[in-house]
């Protein structure tokens, strides 16, 4: 096997190495092979032939210290010279005679141990190493996807100019498809890999020349005439095929379909914060709900679902005296299909108000009520306040859509906030069958862990609780749901999302504990929190934040930006619940200082 003709790109700057190793040593061999794929300017050295090597080792060393090219702080780049697992670094040290060398100062280092590519990186524990990619050949090609119940895509296949022709039946090279789509959030970009055994069905039931890793969608070729073909799985069935390789049976709850309804009426998760302002999510819900309160101290709730055009232009100039929300109109929500434009007219039968679309207008009209017929009053003036917008679609649904706008508004910002360049995959409300409990939650994300970069590890992993406004939402029934939701899908962050912007004491003691059960699990689920200060929030998080004031801004003060789930985790406990630097780092790191 050889690299000849193969591009290989090293994501992130290495300096010059030597590594010497013991050829007898098979696991030196394989470190060395591994190595020469990770550091593009290496020499290998025989550590038996030590004493014959050490001059072309200095020479080397010397050749190598020099300025780092466009750098104007003085910043050199050395060699770091690496040793075998197999040999004793103190010997192979010894042996060289560095400090006789009159080496000059800061040219070499030594690095007595091989770094551990094989182990999972944890955001708690430093940088992972970089993957190296090999690649003959590479091409970007904008391509449409067969619409229906299963995505799939026809690419050319990209084949290497050298022959790859072998003997058998098997494939002789592969292609890795990474998709980036645009406008559209249907399918599934950000997934766990599925490149080990006992994954059928996840994440399509592709035939056996495709299957899904960390880098990409691979797929399988024998000649370079083919054309190729590549399953795309849709964002809820992957999501539910992995769950079920988990041994649980999800289904999409009544809320989840609501939600998802809303998300797709606004234009996706990109379009969500149209949503993102408290006044006009208040307004669609009163016009969803209307309550009628009699003088015996009995009410009616009964569905009324209009407001005046006035009231619409109240709502919108709370949110442009900003300035920075000019593009939410009322040409944007009707677009939307959240409000529709029509008249008002009261009946002169039974005297109830009726509201009729511009579409519904006629000489004659109809009340709901009474459901007798009347002509429509021509010979009157109108009136700007007979113009009323009525709420229509899932935006009709009382109790904020069923908690469909604090679903949408959490996975905005879960997707924009910590890591806005990174692949996200979701799906709204899941009822789940464990096989031993059922549970729900509001909502089941994977945000990819690498933003545009390869990933080094799977997506990170999001279940939660979404509720909108009350006095004390978070009880202690769910609490439970979120632990169990922690317990059943493992390494899972929990997400506690309001659309108030402060918990009452009672809420903050509950999620406490909760946060603590969290961080202590034997694989950690991170508890976040987000309130109606995240979520009704304009600008990137720093700046939310910021103008918080408060605790909120203390924080980001002492971070200047939060890039990852696990900080910010610790920061949303801080600044949420009221705890300490000191309380959350210990409830973090107890492990470690246990030991």
């Amino acid at each position: 096997m050889t690299i000849r003709d193969i591009e290989t790109r090293v994501d992130r700057r290495r300096d010059p190495a030597i590594f010497i190793f013991d050829p007898l040593s098979s696991h030196d061999v394989i470190d060395f092979w591994n190595f020469r794929i990770r550091k593009t300017d290496v020499i290998p050295v025989n550590a038996h032939w030590i004493a014959e090597s050490r001059d072309l080792i200095l020479k080397f060393i010397r050749a190598s210290f020099r300025p780092l090219p466009t750098n104007p702080n003085g910043v050199m780049i050395n060699a770091a010279i690496h040793i075998g697992r197999s040999l004793d670094a103190d010997t192979i040290i010894k042996a060289l005679r560095l400090d006789e060398a009159d080496l000059p100062e800061g040219s070499v280092s030594v690095t007595p141990w091989y770094e551990a590519i094989w182990k999972e990186y944890s955001e708690d524990y430093g940088y992972p190493p970089n993957r190296t990619i090999l690649s003959v050949k590479s091409r970007d090609v904008q391509l449409t996807p067969s619409d229906g119940d299963r995505a799939s895509i026809r690419f050319p296949v990209q084949a290497p100019d050298f022959e790859a022709m072998q003997r058998g039946h098997g494939p002789s090279w592969v292609n890795v498809l990474r998709i980036r789509q645009y406008g559209s959030d249907k399918l599934a970009v950000a997934m766990p890999s599925a490149a080990l055994g006992g994954q059928f069905g996840y994440p399509s039931h592709a035939s056996r020349d495709q299957f899904l890793t960390r880098e990409g969608h691979v797929t399988f070729h024998h000649y370079a005439s083919d054309e190729g073909y590549a399953d795309l799985p849709k964002r809820e069935g992957a999501i539910i095929s992995w769950l079920k390789t988990k041994k649980i049976e999800a289904t999409p709850s009544e809320a989840g379909r609501i939600a998802s309804q809303v998300i797709e009426a606004v234009g996706g998760l990109s379009r969500v914060q149209l949503l993102g302002e408290r006044p006009v999510v208040e307004l669609l819900d009163k016009m969803a709900r209307s309550r009628r309160d009699w003088p015996d101290g009995s009410s009616d709730e009964f569905q009324d679902r209009t407001a005046s055009v006035k009231k619409w232009e109240a709502a919108l100039g709370q949110i442009h005296r900003g300035g920075l929300a000019g593009w939410k109109t009322l040409d944007a929500y009707v677009e939307a299909g959240a409000i529709k434009l029509g008249l008002t007219s009261a009946c002169p039968h039974c005297g109830k108000e009726n509201w009729y679309s511009l579409d519904d207008i006629a000489s004659m009209i109809g009340c709901s009520r009474c459901l007798k017929s009347f002509a429509y009053p021509q010979g009157k003036p109108l009136r700007r306040d007979i113009w009323k917008y009525r709420v229509v679609g899932p935006f009709a649904t009382p109790h904020y859509a069923e908690g469909a706008y604090s679903v949408a508004l959490t996975l905005h910002f879960l997707r924009n906030e910590i890591r806005s360049m990174s692949d996200f995959t979701y799906a709204t409300g899941l009822n789940l069958d464990t096989g031993g409990s059922k549970l729900e939650t509001d909502f089941f994300a994977w945000h990819g862990s690498d933003g545009i970069r390869y990933a080094h590890r799977d997506p990170d992993m999001f279940v939660g609780e979404c509720k909108s406004l009350g006095t004390d939402v978070f009880k202690a029934k769910d609490i439970t749901r979120l632990k169990e939701l922690g317990t059943a899908v493992q390494g899972a962050y929990l997400v506690a999302a309001t659309l108030k912007d402060e918990l009452s004491t009672d809420e903050a003691g509950r999620l406490r504990k909760l946060a603590s059960w969290g961080w202590r699990k034997k694989v950690p689920s991170p508890l976040i929190i987000l309130t109606g200060v995240e979520l009704f929030g304009d600008g990137p998080l720093s700046s939310i934040w910021e103008n918080a004031g408060g605790r909120r801004a203390e924080i980001m003060a002492s971070h200047g930006h939060i890039f990852d789930f696990r900080t910010f985790a610790d920061a949303s406990q801080q600044a949420c619940l009221g705890m300490s630097d000191e309380e959350v780092a210990r409830m973090r790191y107890w492990r470690r200082r246990r030991s």
